[in-house]
């Protein structure tokens, strides 16, 4: 039997708010998955990002990163809500504690990453400093984020594998931290994987707009392909990383209080019923089970604003980066239009390339090749 906390204290929710959680999750869940994938398709066979290989490689692995936090966090927390408590078995209890620790605390990590690799590209457009050259290199850099990701739950697992309990807080299994030794090493990987990454990104998000806003007002009279894809790359970068610090602020600064103030939460422990239900309490520093508004709305609310990046990444990327936003066009003209609508403008007079699905067709390969990537339906377009 899993163990969880009070019920009756954290899990009373009116009418109004079961309702706003039911259409949020649906919402999001459906907008995550589908613009994620979008995403990974657009950069894997389509190539519709164009931006450098090592911001494109960013951008794969914050998509993978995504669809990992709906799959492993959201999802069962959702099913969990629908039941009352948790219904999907100890196995992917299990499962649920240790990669949805990963994918959450990946994102802040390879966005921080991201930041530092725009930054060094732009300082450093030769590459003397760090530049991976081919796409294998720049999936090996990123899969290092990966690797600091995994310190966490890997401590975790070796501290104590069953340390685990259900949070009626935000409706899925949590680590309880039990064992005296996270009373040092919890500060320490809160350090690493969560306080530095968001002042990293905090401090690089800043330099990007000083430097964005330098080659606005340097800009050329008649704009180059390569200045315009560094400078969508950079407004790209600029976006991504201010919507990290506000989606993932609240998250960061419960978690700073939960885990890194000893005086916020004094004992944490497994309590047996007489009934044989497990119970997992945690103590303030007056003795008192916890219950405030820190403990309660602030962790929710920290766990449902990280989620805002999942979703909101696809529609960062459609607004900035030109070539993302002509192949989604295109895409939807094809397949929810028809042939005809691709053919035609709706109004106006769309650009030539727009109308030959070059955004995403230009990928350096042949121009049979290309053009089979499209629906058959859409092949149409390539007569343009």
């Amino acid at each position: 039997m899993i163990a969880s906390n009070n019920k009756t204290l954290l899990f009373a929710h009116t009418a109004p708010q079961i309702a706003t959680v039911y259409t949020y999750s649906i919402l999001y869940i459906i907008v995550a998955l589908a613009g994620n994938s979008i995403i990974l398709l657009a950069t894997t066979k389509h190539h519709a990002i164009k931006l450098d290989k090592i911001t494109v490689a960013f951008i794969q692995h914050i998509a993978v990163c995504d669809i990992g936090n709906v799959v492993f966090s959201y999802i069962p927390g959702f099913v969990s809500y629908i039941a009352g408590k948790w219904v999907l078995g100890e196995g992917l209890a299990y499962v649920r504690v240790y990669l949805g620790v990963l994918f959450a605390l990946s994102g802040s990590v390879l966005v921080c990453g991201l930041n530092v690799a725009k930054l060094i590209s732009v300082s450093d457009p030769l590459g003397k400093v760090w530049g991976p050259s081919t796409t294998a290199q720049c999936h090996a850099a990123v899969s290092g984020f990966w690797m600091i990701s995994a310190v966490w739950p890997a401590c975790q697992f070796l501290v104590n594998p069953d340390d685990f309990y259900f949070d009626y807080r935000v409706m899925v299994t949590m680590y309880a931290y039990t064992a005296p030794v996270w009373r040092w090493l919890a500060p320490l990987c809160l350090t690493l994987v969560i306080i530095l990454p968001t002042c990293v990104v905090m401090v690089t998000t800043g330099c990007l707009v000083v430097i964005a806003r330098k080659q606005h007002i340097r800009r050329p009279a008649v704009s180059t392909r390569q200045w315009a894809r560094q400078w969508q790359g950079i407004v790209t970068v600029i976006l991504i990383g201010v919507l990290y610090t506000v989606s993932f602020l609240p998250h960061a600064l419960y978690y700073s209080a939960y885990l890194g103030d000893s005086s916020f939460v004094r004992e944490k422990k497994f309590l047996t019923l007489e009934t044989g239900e497990v119970v997992f309490v945690e103590l303030g520093a007056d003795g008192v089970p916890l219950s405030g508004v820190l403990y309660t709305t602030l962790c929710s609310l920290g766990n449902m604003s990280i989620t805002i990046s999942n979703w909101a990444n696809f529609f960062v990327y459609f607004a900035s980066i030109n070539s993302f936003r002509k192949f989604v066009r295109c895409w939807v003209r094809a397949l929810f239009c028809g042939p005809s609508a691709v053919n035609r403008p709706a109004r106006g007079n769309l650009s030539r390339e727009f109308l030959s699905c070059d955004g995403y067709l230009n990928s350096g390969a042949s121009k049979d090749t290309r053009s089979n990537a499209l629906p058959r339906h859409a092949r149409i377009c390539k007569t343009y």
